[in-house]
């Protein structure tokens, strides 16, 4: 399954010719630390790099000395490129820290175009697991959907090229090509007995990460938001979509966060602060040398009855926003499911000039009330397993946990 998402992957293999000093430089300044972003978890880092000091520390010394003995003395060939990336995975790996990576600039783009919540493109979601370039789904106000493209549309030529073969990810590197800004498409719809043309301009596309749905029982509405993601632009559609709900006089609201691995923290600030009280703690943050409070800065609050679903994919940032719900919210709360992952650590990146990134942790998070959640998670109030029965097709009905979740906020 895939997005329109560009894979590339630039490896530069020119030899040095540059003095041990002038490649401390090249090293140190332009491929391990060129550009800090935020990044996996929004959590910025302020502070200069001391280059003098680098360049005068023994350690880095010593790496640049062996660096510059292999490429210039071993027997074969070197790929200077792929030393740089052992180098800096052994550096990480010492760390003892899963969530300490290097990502490949493929990784690191795709990354990047999630936790961005846009991206240039047509606004189609292609899957080739039943073996045909399938769109299982066409995004809202896309050049894909005023074109009147529709899921179940098969894709069998881009821009007179034959598709019928190619796998999900590559037709995506062809819908994203740079130069390319137009897209002729050819489609198989079922009834059709000619293959249907649409011309597409490639424009910027808002992945939906927030979904909507509302449910009746005992004569009360219950309000569903689903949060895939914490994206940049989280926080405007959950508001978005949590308004729209509200016009329709829900009684109660269930936000779903199963299988949501996390994103941006400034995501699940914005979403707890538009529930929890002015100066409510949101999270503890600690850091190597002090724990602060995150404490809600805006006067906005509500008070409806909120129930959470988690699951063990239930991570980091959205265990900051359950545990802040649970904490601090005014209204009535449970979490229901089963226990979260257990992610309490906080990532910050930094971007090689390759266009790869490194993800390291630089805090700790703890619940409102101070509790570890690193390796433990959140237990939730109602423990429920996911059950489906051989067979059957998941939907609303059949997902129990939801169900129950509905029955317990109707009835309470």
């Amino acid at each position: 399954m895939g997005k329109e998402a560009v894979n590339m992957n630039i490896k530069n293999k020119t030899k040095p010719t540059f003095s041990l000093w002038e490649v401390i430089v090249i090293v140190v300044v332009t491929s391990i630390i060129m550009i800090s972003v935020t990044g996996y978890i929004s959590f910025r880092r302020e502070g200069g790099i001391n280059y003098r000091e680098l360049i005068n520390n023994p350690h880095i010394s010593e790496f640049i000395s062996t660096y510059n003995t292999i490429v210039n003395n071993f027997f074969d060939e070197v790929d200077e490129a792929a030393l740089i990336d052992a180098a800096i995975n052994g550096m990480l790996s010492e760390l003892d820290d899963p969530h300490t990576t290097l990502l490949d600039r493929q990784n690191s783009e795709h990354l990047i175009d999630t936790l961005r919540g846009t991206y240039q493109g047509v606004g189609i979601l292609i899957s080739d697991q039943l073996g045909v370039p399938l769109i299982i789904q066409v995004f809202e106000e896309s050049p894909a959907e005023r074109a009147g493209v529709l899921a179940g549309d098969i894709i069998r030529y881009l821009n007179d090229t034959d598709v019928s073969e190619k796998s999900a990810t590559e037709i995506v590197e062809m819908i994203r090509g740079r130069g390319n800004r137009q897209i002729e498409m050819l489609i198989e719809r079922e009834g059709e007995e000619d293959l249907v043309e649409f011309q597409l301009s490639k424009g910027t596309i808002v992945i939906p990460q927030v979904h909507s749905e509302t449910f009746e029982q005992n004569n009360q509405l219950v309000g569903y938001l689903r949060v895939d993601v914490f994206s940049e632009n989280i926080a405007s559609q959950f508001r978005r979509r949590l308004l729209e709900l509200e016009q329709l006089n829900i009684d109660s609201l269930i936000i779903d966060l199963r299988n949501n691995t996390g994103g941006y923290l400034l995501g699940a600030n914005e979403i707890a602060s538009m529930f929890l009280e002015e100066g409510a703690i949101i999270y503890q943050l600690r850091q190597r040398n002090a724990t602060t409070m995150e404490r809600v800065t805006t006067s906005e609050s509500r008070n409806i009855p909120v129930y959470i679903l988690i699951n063990g994919n239930t991570a980091s940032a959205s265990e900051i926003l359950a545990a802040a719900l649970r904490d601090s919210y005014s209204g009535d709360v449970l979490l229901i499911g089963e226990t979260s992952f257990g992610k309490g650590l906080i990532q910050t990146t930094s971007v090689l000039s390759s266009g790869a990134m490194i993800r390291y942790s630089n805090a700790e998070w703890l619940t409102p009330k101070g509790e570890i959640v690193n390796d433990i998670g959140l237990v939730p109030d109602v423990l429920i397993r996911f059950e489906l029965e051989e067979g059957q097709e998941f939907n609303f009905q059949n997902d129990n946990q939801l169900q129950e979740a509905i029955r317990r906020i109707s009835q309470r």
